[in-house]
């Protein structure tokens, strides 16, 4: 009897233990889809190695000032997705970007689309 119990408890918690918390339910993940990230070591190299790419395609001066909205999806690598905002000639310029970092540490441009001016 005592083996019995004990052993429905043991059902009950691993049963319990593998179900998802709140907050896992609260921000589904879906399996190769992009992943809101902070703005740490890898986006900032990112970001940096991209505004130094798209300067060299603009042939003008770019400054990078911010980067926001930062993603990334895991593929044969890794993608960086991120919004950054440059000084161009003293305009600020806002741009959607996507780099690749390859498994050997190597970037690539993938996207870098000038987003419209906004005014206020």
């Amino acid at each position: 009897m005592k083996i019995k119990i004990i052993l429905q408890l043991f059902a009950i918690c691993l049963i319990t233990s593998c179900m998802p918390t709140n907050d896992l339910l609260a921000t589904p993940v879906i399996a190769g889809g992009y992943a809101d990230t902070g703005i740490n070591n890898h986006i900032k190299a990112a970001a940096a190695f991209a505004v130094k790419t798209q300067a060299q395609r603009d042939h003008t001066p770019l400054e990078l000032v911010e980067i926001s909205n930062a993603r990334q999806q895991v593929v044969a690598g890794m993608n960086y997705q991120f919004e950054v905002t440059v000084k161009s000639a003293e305009t600020l310029r806002h741009a959607m970007v996507v780099v690749f970092q390859s498994l050997k540490q190597t970037y690539e441009l993938t996207s870098w689309q000038w987003q419209p001016a906004t005014t206020k």
